[in-house]
């Protein structure tokens, strides 16, 4: 058995470790003469949160192994489907409970019923709290691809080792395609943790796959004298003015856009995530700060050059959403931006969740509402489905 083998098998050991309880609280619960797809019905339903996870090991290492053989290797990393991983790792137990009803040994039903309102009301709380960790991770990533995320790819992969400018443009396109979680983008920062030969460019690779919740491995580094490109450290600094440099003059830079640029204020921070993610459920490409310039556009780096990105995004937008709240209306930047992009004649649409009052130079802009998962448009009495 060879080194990657003898490790998937005891990752998959470890990972086994922590059904022995949840395996024997299902038997607990099985009437007599219980078939096995009960056994797993029951399972997939109180513990759903282990499930999940059973899902995400799965799905992992099966395209890990795909890959493998692709590359015209032999199987290595046979994770089995989820069901067979339960009937498989919990047929000691089933053989146990059956054995035990043969000889009599039935637990007493109040016993099974005050079990089995545990465990439901346990996962519960565990799926919750799940859920809220992941959306924490994903506050500022769109789950949404937008149309030059291949070119930043393909650049990538063509970047030839030059020394240290190399390491950082690498890693500034590592950094950019981490703040979009799709397949593609998955799929390309699992690649880089595979197969990059630079440890502070994998290891970034490694971290943003963490942040987007998803599973990963970091590749072990080889033993060994390492080369300069092999060690060298990224060194980029993040300032307004480094960005409308290469905003002016990068040319991956220069082919961004966005669907819509969000105006707000940011002490709207958590409403606006919410908007903005069910702009990304319909599949728009939303610029907002904090999260697609959150490097460079901090509060306290804010300068001239502030500005003169946020020009540029507008510019690269094909909307405006402004968001309206008691906190957007003291805000000096918004009227600024929605005077330009008015300047500029695109579109602009003004959502007002809590009805209150416009000021006048807003009641010219159609109003977007937002109900059952569907954007639609008011404007003079006529109501559209918002498309862009």
């Amino acid at each position: 058995m060879g080194d990657t083998k003898r490790q998937f098998t005891s990752m998959l050991v470890g990972f086994s470790k922590k059904f022995k309880k949840p395996f024997d609280c299902i038997g607990k619960l099985m009437p007599l003469n219980f078939s096995d797809e009960e056994y797993l019905k029951c399972f997939q339903t109180l513990y759903e949160y282990l499930w999940i996870e059973i899902e995400k090991e799965y799905d992992f290492w099966t395209k890990k192994n795909k890959k493998v053989i692709q590359s015209g290797k032999k199987n290595r990393y046979n994770f089995p489907r989820p069901e067979k991983f339960v009937l498989t790792k919990s047929i000691h137990v089933r053989v146990k409970y059956r054995n035990n009803h043969k000889s009599g040994l039935i637990i007493p039903s109040e016993e099974k019923k005050s079990l089995y309102n545990n465990l439901l009301n346990d996962n519960a709380v565990k799926l919750e709290s799940k859920n809220t960790r992941q959306f924490v991770k994903l506050e500022l990533v769109q789950e949404v691809e937008p149309t030059f995320i291949h070119e930043y790819i393909n650049n990538y992969f063509n970047i030839k080792y030059t020394g240290q400018k190399s390491i950082d443009k690498k890693f500034e396109i590592i950094r950019e395609i981490s703040k979009y979680k799709t397949v593609k983008t998955i799929d390309f920062l699992q690649k880089v943790n595979a197969v990059e030969t630079n440890i502070s460019l994998r290891r970034e690779a490694f971290m943003f796959l963490q942040q987007l919740n998803v599973k990963v491995i970091l590749r072990r580094n080889k033993k060994g004298r390492k080369k300069e490109s092999q060690i060298l450290e990224y060194m980029v600094e993040d300032t307004p003015d480094n960005l409308i440099e290469k905003v002016y003059e990068d040319n991956l830079e220069k082919i961004k856009d966005f669907d819509i640029f969000l105006s707000h204020s940011s002490s709207d921070k958590e409403n606006v995530v919410l908007l903005y993610k069910n702009l990304n459920n319909q599949n728009f490409h939303v610029y907002i700060d904090w999260v697609n310039d959150k490097y460079a556009l901090k509060r306290n780096l804010l300068n001239k050059n502030t500005a003169n990105v946020i020009i540029q995004r507008l510019i690269k937008s094909k909307v405006v959403i402004y968001f309206h709240s008691e906190s957007s209306l003291k805000s000096q930047w918004i009227p600024w931006e929605i005077g330009f992009f008015h300047g500029l004649g695109k579109p602009i649409f003004v959502f007002n969740p809590n009805n209150l009052e416009l000021p006048y130079f807003l009641q010219i802009y159609p109003i977007l509402h937002f109900n059952d998962s569907v954007f639609f448009v008011n404007f003079d009495g006529q109501q559209t489905t918002f498309i862009i």
